[in-house]
């Protein structure tokens, strides 16, 4: 319970004019989350479109707000703006989805409130809060309204989602901005071993119904590991192969090729993609210059090495972990280096806390 703690003094710190009843909806964020309000995703959308209506964007962007248990408020006036309305509740959806509380862990954040209460540690009276936090309680825990000074003093606009879309929401404002001029966007997702680029992948493939083509499915075959391919910068997948599906994925038509199985040694696993508004290439190399790709969106992923080093342990297992080491991630930043990768990037997130 010291994250609970932490996060009501926090709240108490960063708006002044917290209530009782804004501790009572914080605290049933936190855990339930926001999936009470998306029984029907159609009227969340144009519920998200009138409230747009009352923001007042001539004031300072306010940046994702991080409530706990994997949760992030992300405020209309900030980030939430620059996606469109369809964009942030399908990620709405998906985040409530995803995101599993009890009322029994609530009622134990709810005695912590308590605790904080009698110890003068927040500023409400502690007989009468501690008599409403046990009808609230009693009425078993339902959703409430932010107190009337809260919304005078802050105007609370803002939606749930989880923490992994939190991170990442810039990528989709790239291709939400991108989209309102092209029926087709193409999207590369370049990066770090082990920084999350699959997992983006998947993302977007959720809210966007996107197609994925992979630089994995490209190894280079056997017959092309020579000593000068290995050695040359970018020179680990198969490009002359990967440039041509690329390019029609460009074009916005479906696609289909044969993907490297390296168990096999052989191109015999058979990839189709639909035709859709957008199509993402992952992976590492996915920029590389020979590819002569016309990305829309150009997205790098980063991480620590000391995250690095242990999500590969975790997914790959000791052996496979030295070669990333000693092989593979060498190879990786020749090539970052070479190609300026980074630098070329449109958004650039460091996913080591996601």
């Amino acid at each position: 319970m010291q994250m609970i703690k932490e996060l009501l003094l926090q709240q108490q710190r960063l708006y002044p004019g917290l209530e009782l009843q804004d501790c009572l909806k914080l605290l049933y964020q936190n855990e339930l989350g926001g999936g009470h309000l998306i029984q029907d995703e159609a009227a969340f959308c144009e519920r998200l479109q009138q409230e747009r209506q009352q923001v007042d964007f001539s004031t300072t962007p306010r940046e994702p707000e991080d409530i706990g248990n994997g949760l992030y408020r992300i405020h209309l006036a900030g980030v939430g703006n620059t996606l469109v309305a369809q964009t942030l509740t399908r990620i709405c959806a998906i985040s409530a989805r995803k995101h599993v509380g009890s009322l029994q862990n609530l009622q134990k954040k709810l005695a912590m409130l308590q605790t904080l209460i009698q110890q003068g540690k927040l500023p409400y009276s502690a007989p009468q809060a501690l008599e409403e936090i046990a009808q609230y309680i009693q009425a078993g825990c339902p959703q409430t309204h932010h107190s009337a000074r809260f919304v005078a003093l802050y105007q609370p606009h803002y939606r749930l989602v989880t923490k992994k879309f939190a991170l990442v929401l810039p990528v989709f404002a790239a291709i939400d901005k991108e989209l309102q001029g092209k029926s087709h966007v193409l999207v590369a997702i370049d990066g770090m071993a082990a920084a999350g680029k699959s997992s983006l992948a998947k993302q977007l493939a959720q809210v966007y119904g996107s197609g994925t083509v992979e630089v994995d499915d490209f190894f280079l075959q056997h017959w092309q590991r020579t000593p000068q391919r290995l050695a040359e910068a970018g020179g680990n997948i198969d490009y002359e192969r990967l440039a041509p599906v690329v390019q029609q994925a460009a074009a916005g038509q479906g696609v289909c090729y044969q993907g490297y199985n390296c168990a096999t040694g052989q191109t015999n696993v058979q990839r189709t993609l639909p035709a859709g508004r957008v199509t993402v290439v992952e992976g590492s190399y996915s920029m590389h210059p020979r590819l002569n790709a016309p990305y829309d969106v150009k997205v790098f992923l980063q991480v620590d090495a000391t995250t690095q080093a242990g999500r590969i342990l975790q997914r790959n297992g000791q052996a496979m972990a030295q070669r990333f080491t000693n092989e593979w991630i060498p190879m990786e930043n020749q090539y970052f280096a070479e190609f300026k990768v980074r630098e070329g990037c449109d958004v650039v997130i460091d996913t080591s806390n996601s």
